[in-house]
């Protein structure tokens, strides 16, 4: 979760309540809309003070719209699901887009499964503007993708 968190932060020690859901996906995860929603409204709620006995409501400030890191893992835990095995994971969804183990994948299949992972628009096409996709295939040999033209 740290390395999604500080993605955005950069320098800072905090990122914006709206890039909650940003956060999230650079660490790993792939949270629905609706999980993305609950996850701004706990950090919104985080942000927000009681006032004191001693205190009057309206001396408190308003809460600000940024987390640090302990507030994004607060907002966050319940939704975390561990990455325990990449390899694996990128072996299936491989073998769920080449269902019959030909080790290449069609360049639109291949893009998609890319933006899955998050990759830019911009990572994508200076991917692709690198190679000759002319055929329309990526061949694929275990951990490595090797991008080929080929020629029928």
């Amino acid at each position: 979760l740290k390395v999604g968190f500080k993605k955005l932060a950069k320098k800072n020690d905090y990122i914006r309540i709206e890039n909650i859901g940003d956060a999230f996906r650079h660490s790993g995860q792939n949270p629905t809309e609706d999980i993305i929603k609950d996850m701004t409204e706990k950090a919104k709620a985080i942000k927000i003070r009681v006032p004191q006995e001693d205190e009057d409501e309206d001396d408190i400030k308003l809460p600000d719209d940024h987390l640090s890191f302990a507030d994004f893992l607060t907002a966050v835990h319940e939704y975390w699901i561990p990455i325990e095995n990449d390899k694996q994971q990128l072996q299936e969804a491989f073998e769920t887009l080449d269902p019959q183990n030909k080790s290449k994948l069609m360049v639109d299949e291949f893009v998609y499964l890319l933006k899955n992972c998050d990759w830019t628009e911009e990572d994508i096409e200076l991917l692709l503007s690198q190679v000759s996709c002319a055929d329309g295939y990526f061949l694929y040999d275990g951990k490595k993708i090797i991008v080929h033209y080929l020629s029928f």
